[in-house]
């Protein structure tokens, strides 16, 4: 088939096996190819008396901003691969999802991209995953990471969904050349509002681990470069902001729940005292 068109969007080239059998379509081979990515799928619809839809997919983008403007959502994001891989049900026809009703499991995968800065509301899901909320409200200065949007080298995460909303299997993660963020809770998918724990820690190099470590205790940082050296950079993870992200996806309401600090040593890890033997 020629270019498949939803409106006016030009999706590419679609193949499709199907069949019907005693009021079910079952679809053995769903094909979307263009040259941004592609998608593969099979699934099963019921058209009679209630609806019911599955559908197991594998999304792959070769260029996620080109794809995603293929989809309407131009210059949310530059460059960067990604791969979606979805199981999810729902009561309802093929055409539209309910999501009262959507179950099921995602995987998200993608590398070597970032995302444009977006207004509040944009891009939906891209929005929340690319804190556009937070830049504003940080208290260290992260506008050399968010001023131009947010350059990641990594995005993994497992989410499930159960009646349409998604909470992530453990925490989604992004990696970044200045930043690494965690994101771990729930948001729900109809009425578009989010309960979520993210964990931003900049990311430090050799000189400013020393600088931080010594900002806690001198100490520490005459010995900060070696240890960040030799233990891969644990310094990172002393130093974290902790928000909790509640509100619509539209206008997000972000609570700082903890700062920059260095978890104090519990007594118990301290060394026993050496005895002097007589």
């Amino acid at each position: 088939m020629d270019d498949f068109y939803l409106g006016d969007k030009a999706l590419g080239r679609l193949e499709l096996k199907a069949r019907n059998d005693k009021g079910a379509w079952y679809l053995d081979n769903l094909n979307l190819e263009n040259p941004d990515g592609g998608l593969k799928g099979k699934g099963v619809w019921v058209n009679t008396g209630r609806h019911q839809t599955r559908l197991d997919f594998e999304l792959n983008a070769k260029d996620a901003g080109k794809l995603l403007g293929r989809l309407g959502y131009a210059d949310s994001v530059r460059r960067g691969k990604a791969k979606l891989v979805g199981d999810l049900q729902w009561s309802g026809p093929l055409t539209g999802i309910h999501y009262p009703t959507l179950t099921g499991q995602l995987t998200v995968e993608a590398e070597k991209g970032q995302f444009n800065k977006l207004e509040p509301g944009v891009g939906k899901l891209l929005g929340l995953i690319s804190l556009q909320s937070l830049p504003r409200r940080l208290t260290l200065d992260f506008r050399d990471v968010f001023s131009d949007g947010l350059a990641f080298d990594s995005i993994e995460g497992k989410l499930s969904v159960r009646k349409g909303v998604m909470r992530t299997n453990e925490p989604l993660r992004i990696f970044g050349p200045a930043v690494q963020i965690e994101m771990q809770g729930e948001t729900d998918l109809r009425a578009e509002t989010q309960d979520m724990q993210v964990v931003v820690r900049p990311e430090l190099g050799g000189l400013a681990a020393v600088g931080a470590a010594a900002l806690v205790n001198p100490v520490v940082g005459a010995a900060a470069l070696v240890a960040n050296t030799v233990l891969q950079k644990p310094l990172n993870r002393l130093f974290s902001y902790r928000y909790h992200v509640t509100g619509t996806w539209a206008d997000p309401q972000v609570d700082k729940v903890g700062g920059l600090t260095a978890p104090a040593v519990k007594p118990e890890e301290e060394s026993p005292p050496v005895e002097s033997k007589p």
